[in-house]
């Protein structure tokens, strides 16, 4: 047989090297990056943290597509924020990691403008496409409670989308005479899933609320690719919240 030449059985090692190296690399881009660092524990399983990060990530991804005039109003996640890692913000390095989002709660809550976002039922549609179970909380416009013609037509309050047991609340925001906002309560109909989520932990909805409209600061949170938005005066919500069982509608 005819001797090989050493610089073709080279060439060939180094090729296949190549290949699998690049298959390596997508592989990580493809699979392992978009989920994070954190994509199991050590153990070798989900935890709570991975769960939330990746749900939350999957969530503001749809919230971006369709617009939602959105914003940060998880409690917990606000109280890990200060004025002091915000000024920083812009010097931290930019990998993902999850500090503040990751709460280790079951939910997370975000509030929704709702005189700047045009129902669009095709985000529902999409969250499912998703993964995304959904619980829509409807209810009476207190607005239009003087007109008797339109005093039964009703308004979204509440959407809840569940992904992997981890629950994102969207409480909808709209906008009262006097400039500040209002949110419904939380009513569950007769035939709801009442197990569908944790609901004595939930932020809002327990009572209706009312809110002065805060400032919000636009801002890249735990390196997701896409910014946030969250109120420049941290503790507002939190003092809202507190005062929520007073509030009457």
């Amino acid at each position: 047989m005819p001797r090989v030449n050493r610089t073709i059985v080279l060439s060939l090692l180094v090729i296949s090297s190549s290949v699998f190296l690049l298959f390596q690399l997508y592989y990580y881009r493809k699979y392992v990056g978009k989920a994070g660092p954190h994509i199991l524990s050590r153990t070798g399983h989900l935890t709570s943290s991975d769960v939330q990060w990746q749900t939350v990530k999957k969530f503001l991804a749809l919230a971006q597509r369709f617009r939602l005039p959105m914003f940060l109003a998880d409690t917990a996640a606000l109280g890990l924020l200060s004025q002091d890692a915000l000024r920083q913000r812009d010097r931290q390095v930019r990998e993902p990691h999850c500090s503040f989002l990751c709460t280790d709660r079951p939910i997370t809550s975000f509030a929704v403008y709702a005189n700047l976002w045009k129902y669009d039922p095709g985000f529902l549609l999409a969250a499912e496409q998703k993964g995304f179970e959904l619980l829509q909380l409807r209810g009476e416009d207190p607005r239009l409670a003087s007109l008797d013609t339109l005093s039964g037509e009703e308004i979204p309050l509440h959407f809840l989308l569940r992904l992997n047991g981890h629950v994102i609340q969207v409480v909808f925001l709209y906008e009262r005479s006097g400039n500040y906002l209002w949110h419904g309560a939380l009513r569950l109909r007769a035939h709801a899933d009442r197990s569908f989520a944790p609901f004595k932990m939930l932020d809002y909805g327990r009572h209706a609320g009312v809110y002065d409209r805060p400032q919000l600061v636009l801002t890249v949170l735990d390196g997701l690719d896409v910014q946030v938005r969250i109120p420049s005066v941290l503790s507002l919500l939190g003092r809202a919240s507190g005062a929520e069982g007073s509030c009457s509608v």
